[in-house]
């Protein structure tokens, strides 16, 4: 395949992995990005697909703080939920393939959902959501032993006043 081909693809990965994006459909879905959110979305497309044609040797971290920059700048919108770390990592990879031709690998990305549907989780994702069932079990499980509580009673004055201590530590 010709280079043209080859960065013809490695657009269409990148338009595939932003439009199926989660972080980035929950901020469209609430507004961000303003009245021209589609088109910017179509920009960033664009711009992060020139970003690995005119840089070589790009690390994920690189691109994670590039794409970071755009959605905070464009969008007021930060993601921290480990997705912007795991989509650099594949699309430097893919990038990568693309540079090497090994394009038979690359297939199923036209099989990905276009509805921002994406059913990858990151491994630090599924240890977060399991931290925090975790937790949830562990606080639901607590109870309050209301026999050891020191009840204070409040002391009706002569004139019908209630007089209320402060208790010490």
């Amino acid at each position: 395949m010709s280079a043209v081909e080859e960065k013809s693809l490695f657009h269409k990965i990148v338009e595939k992995y932003v439009i199926t994006w989660p972080a980035l459909n929950l901020a469209l879905q609430n507004g961000m990005g303003g009245m021209q959110a589609r088109e910017k979305v179509d920009w960033m497309i664009s711009v992060i697909n020139q970003f690995y044609l005119d840089n070589e040797n790009l690390e994920p971290y690189e691109v994670e703080h590039f794409i970071a920059e755009l959605l905070d700048n464009e969008f007021d919108t930060i993601v921290d939920d480990g997705s912007l770390e795991q989509m650099s990592v594949n699309l430097c990879n893919y990038f990568r393939q693309c540079q090497t031709s090994m394009i038979a690998d690359l297939s199923t990305v036209a099989n990905w959902p276009t509805d921002g549907t994406f059913s990858k989780h990151t491994a630090k994702n599924e240890a977060q959501l399991s931290e925090g069932t975790t937790v949830t079990r562990q606080m639901n499980s607590l109870t309050l032993d209301t026999n050891e509580m020191e009840k204070d009673e409040d002391e009706a004055d002569d004139n019908g006043w209630t007089v209320v201590h402060h208790r010490r530590r």
